[in-house]
């Protein structure tokens, strides 16, 4: 945990190396790893991959049927962080491209 806050404080690299004051609200998506003997690239994926991911797996009847994930993380002034706007994830290029509306299975 005190390695993701570290990651992720007001003054860490990542706030500028990304761009992220001039690109607004984005995410990521990471295929699953299916290949079991890779390990994860960063802190981020090491997260996921070893620790949020089998407790999803741990509640579904189909585990096999999780195909990636999306992360994200924002950061708001003071004054602008209170809460966050109600909304359904959905693939939002399968729906420009082919009109469908999906969402994850697990969120």
């Amino acid at each position: 945990y005190k390695r993701l806050c570290k990651l992720f404080e007001p003054t860490a690299p990542y706030w500028t190396e990304s761009g992220y004051s001039g690109r607004g609200y984005y995410s990521y998506f990471m295929d699953q790893n299916l290949d079991s003997d890779k390990n994860p690239s960063n802190l981020i994926y090491e997260v996921i991959e070893d620790h949020l991911l089998p407790l999803v797996q741990q509640k579904l009847e189909k585990p096999n049927e999780i195909c990636g994930y999306e992360w994200w993380v924002h950061t708001r002034p003071i004054g602008a962080n209170l809460g966050h706007n109600l909304h359904f994830d959905t693939d939002e290029a399968l729906l420009s491209q082919e009109g469908k509306v999906t969402h994850p299975i697990y969120s």
